[in-house]
């Protein structure tokens, strides 16, 4: 997980096996969304690497602004392409600056 400080953001990194569908969610975080569409998870193509955002919305925004600091807690879920989905569920601190 990488923190960026001037936006209050983090990237969280996900290694996915194999292709199939990404989503993240959780109280007080936006839901992952590729850029310009409307739909609320990520399209994986192949095994590897995947960089979500985490942003935060709502009362954690507006804890975030005030103070600083935001901790939220955000669920992974990887839907293979044929499979059952599997979630994971991790704290995550933004912390903004300036």
């Amino acid at each position: 997980m990488k923190r960026n400080e001037n936006n209050g953001t983090a990237t969280l990194t996900v290694n996915v096996p194999g292709a199939g569908k990404l989503a993240l969610t959780g109280k007080g975080v936006k839901t992952q969304r590729p850029a310009g569409q409307a739909i609320a998870s990520k399209n994986v193509a192949a095994a590897g690497k995947v960089k979500l955002l985490v942003k935060a919305k709502g009362k954690a925004k507006s804890k975030l602004a005030k103070t600083g600091k935001a901790k939220v807690k955000v669920k992974v879920t990887f839907t293979p392409t044929f499979g059952t989905a599997k979630s994971s569920t991790k704290r995550v601190k933004l912390v903004k600056k300036g």
